[in-house]
């Protein structure tokens, strides 16, 4: 997804990135993937839109790589 547009993948993620405040990074539970972060019912309802952008974004990187397999 990077490789096809690194600026609209960037631009997609960062919404996400403000809501996980510094203690997300911070605490090991999540590091480490044995705990999962809730996110209240208000902030999913924001960003997912963005999680349908991404999806979009990341459709059109694998046809692209596709194409360039074919080609």
């Amino acid at each position: 997804m990077f490789r096809y547009c690194r600026p609209a993948a960037i631009w997609h993620l960062f919404p996400i990135g403000k809501h996980f405040a510094a203690w997300a990074a911070d605490d090991p539970r999540i590091r480490s993937g044995t705990h999962e972060v809730v996110l209240p019912a208000g902030v999913k309802a924001q960003i997912e839109p963005v999680v349908a952008g991404l999806r979009e974004l990341l459709h059109k990187a694998k046809e692209a790589a596709k194409g360039r397999q074919d080609a």
